[in-house]
């Protein structure tokens, strides 16, 4: 049987609570949006505490019809247990985490039996969680600060990006520069003093000289090509490369 509201907002059949406490509930209820209810019992009698709180705060209609933020704390003595009921539009400041929290911030003086310290912690607890519009400014400020943050964070990526492109190209810019250059003073009939000859390095034949052509120079010039050792044209690995060690099992298996 689920009691009717109280007028004081308080039902405690049980005399647990103060009239301190009875005061503070309705100063904080007279200037809050929020609305805040009490139901304090020696005992739950087997029933569920999630679903008597959820019934009585249903039938008691907490909150203002402006607001519609209403929240119950129900407690329980000898099952040592409480909870906070909170409406839909109260759930968004006050979240199930947050509950949670002042339930357990309170939990010493619940041991020590004293109940009016600890609801009155509660119930001051609950009104804190009340949205201000002073507050609005701020939150929409950081609101634009997330966003700005957001962009800002791809306009980097942007740049890298455009970064990386610039590099590239310019390599191959040098590159092509580099290569056009060694081409022209590979033709057969550039004049200038920094000629390349096909015993150079950096020689390309750019189509100026045929293969008999290459064939003849290299015939005359034998002597001002670079000499290549018997050494060259072996293999870089040796023997004592194959010398790995210091496998003693380790690694990974799986099984289906």
């Amino acid at each position: 049987m689920i009691p009717d509201k109280p007028s004081n907002g308080i039902y405690d059949p049980n005399h647990y609570l103060s009239g301190v406490v009875s005061d503070k509930l309705q100063e904080l209820n007279s200037k809050s949006e929020i609305q805040i209810g009490i139901y304090i019992v020696e005992s739950l009698n087997g029933e569920s505490l999630e679903e008597l709180s959820n019934t009585i705060a249903r039938s008691w209609k907490i909150g203002y019809s402006d607001s519609n933020k209403g929240a119950l704390l129900l407690i329980a003595i000898k099952d040592r247990k409480f909870r906070i009921e909170t409406s839909n539009n109260l759930a968004i400041t006050l979240t199930d985490t947050k509950a949670k929290k002042i339930l357990d911030a309170s939990r010493d003086k619940m041991r020590a039996k004293d109940y009016d310290g600890a609801v009155i912690d509660i119930i001051q607890n609950i009104s804190n969680q009340e949205y201000k519009l002073t507050d609005a400014p701020v939150i929409e400020r950081n609101y634009l600060l997330e966003i700005a943050k957001g962009i800002w964070d791809i306009i980097k990526n942007i740049l890298f990006i455009c970064g990386i492109i610039l590099f590239v190209f310019l390599i191959d810019f040098i590159k092509y520069g580099t290569t056009s250059n060694r081409k022209r003073r590979s033709n057969k009939s550039y004049e200038g003093n920094d000629k390349l000859f096909p015993y150079d390095v950096a020689f390309i034949n750019d189509g100026s000289r045929s293969c008999k052509a290459l064939r003849d120079f290299r015939i005359e010039n034998i002597d001002k090509y670079p000499k290549k050792s018997s050494s060259d044209s072996s293999s870089s690995w040796s023997s004592d490369d194959w010398s790995g060690g210091g496998f003693d099992g380790g690694g990974s298996s799986s099984d289906w």
